[in-house]
């Protein structure tokens, strides 16, 4: 790679809805993760047009912090966020994370743990390590707790509208464990619209027709025939289509969570696509 191709991609500090972040840009494609809790919030062309360029990660309506700096016994943050296992995770949550080592919601275990739904990822401070290219935004979640060292590659090249995306994770006990290992995609306003937004996948069986968002949730089961599947979504109004590879064999199924704001009392609830 030469001297000016590798000037063409950049690794910038950055803020992000009042949050420090990093930001990978390459002139055609900007990406910013929060390392408070390694939240992707930002995937975004930079084409110029309005309508191309828009962020359809989810941001909320309110104000997110880093995860680690949430205090349950803050009178202000239990106002905000609430106390129960979804708190810390509402407190910083936006666009896509990674689940791990557990997915999902189980009270009792999460608090007996000492960290709430969805895993402690989310939980700590992501720390930018050295790359071998400028073209890399290499980070490393340390979890004290599972006894875990989490990493993540986003790689960009000149002129794509590509994020390669690889995560490792480093067992630190001496011993073999179960886990859990799921991406938590989360679209939002504008681009989440009921009667506009469109998903389509290279899904093997469906028991309905999810594909467009209507605040209904399906389960699709992947193919498990060719080594990648797919996922993408779109909006009527925007010129940009946001779309995943990923490894079939680790990834069997994918859960299209709906929940339209307009209809339900849940307004701060996510509308995710993850597998």
């Amino acid at each position: 790679m030469s001297s000016r191709v590798q000037a063409s991609v950049t690794v910038t500090e950055t803020t992000l809805h009042g949050r420090s972040a990093l930001t990978l840009g390459n002139g055609s494609l900007s990406l910013s993760v929060l390392p408070g809790g390694g939240f992707i919030g930002a995937v975004q062309l930079t084409t110029g047009d309005p309508r191309a360029d828009i962020n359809p990660m989810r941001v909320p309506d309110y104000q997110t912090i880093d995860p680690h700096t949430y205090d349950p016994e803050n009178a202000a943050h239990a106002a905000a966020y609430g106390t129960d296992v979804q708190g810390r995770l509402m407190s910083g949550y936006m666009g896509h994370y990674t689940c791990f080592p557990q997915f999902g919601n189980s009270p009792q275990e999460f608090a007996a743990a000492g960290y709430g739904q969805h895993g402690e990822a989310i939980d700590v401070l992501w720390e930018q390590q050295p790359s071998s290219s400028p073209g890399q935004l290499s980070m490393t979640a340390h979890l004290p707790l599972n006894s875990y060292n989490f990493n993540r590659t986003i790689t960009m090249h000149p002129g794509e509208t590509v994020a390669y995306v690889t995560e490792t994770a480093e067992n630190l006990a001496s011993f073999e464990r179960p886990l859990q290992w799921n991406q938590h995609v989360t679209f939002g306003p504008p681009f989440v619209e009921a009667g506009k937004m469109w998903a389509d996948a290279s899904v093997a069986d469906a028991p309905a027709d999810f594909r467009g968002f209507s605040g209904r949730t399906g389960r699709w089961q992947m193919q498990n025939e060719k080594p990648r599947n797919w996922v993408t979504a779109f909006n009527e109004s925007y010129r940009v289509l946001f779309g995943q590879l990923f490894d079939a064999e680790c990834n069997p199924w994918l859960l299209d969570w709906q929940t339209d704001a307009a209809t339900s009392d849940q307004s701060k609830m996510p509308v995710p696509l993850q597998g």
